[in-house]
């Protein structure tokens, strides 16, 4: 559920997305996105509503709650970034910052 609340805070402001902006964004067939968006929604980390211009249009907007949440769990993940970097030094951080992203490219040119 992760990539769906971060998917809405990457948006910003409202921090909004339809649901088809959300499956392509996050890769994952609709009827995922609907079971993450339902579990999120009994949660209270998202709320969904209705177009104002043409009801047929639904929004998913990340709600005080959610965001929070994304933002905790980002954090959290930075600190343990962190903690494993922790042992090298600064030359051997731009090195493996080189190496994985060279190694990254590979997997950009095979999508």
């Amino acid at each position: 559920m992760l990539d769906l609340l971060a998917t809405l805070r990457r948006a910003g402001k409202p921090y909004r997305l339809t649901p088809g902006e959300l499956e392509q964004a996050s890769l994952v067939s609709a009827g995922a996105i609907s079971q993450r968006l339902d579990r999120a929604e009994r949660q209270g980390l998202v709320r969904r509503t209705r177009d104002e211009g043409d009801r047929r249009v639904v929004h998913v907007e990340l709600t005080g709650a959610g965001r929070a949440e994304v933002d905790r769990v980002v954090a959290e993940l930075m600190e343990r970034e962190s903690e494993l970097l922790q042992p090298l030094t600064e030359e051997e951080r731009r090195l493996l910052e080189q190496l994985l992203k060279r190694w990254l490219k590979r997997f950009e040119r095979d999508s």
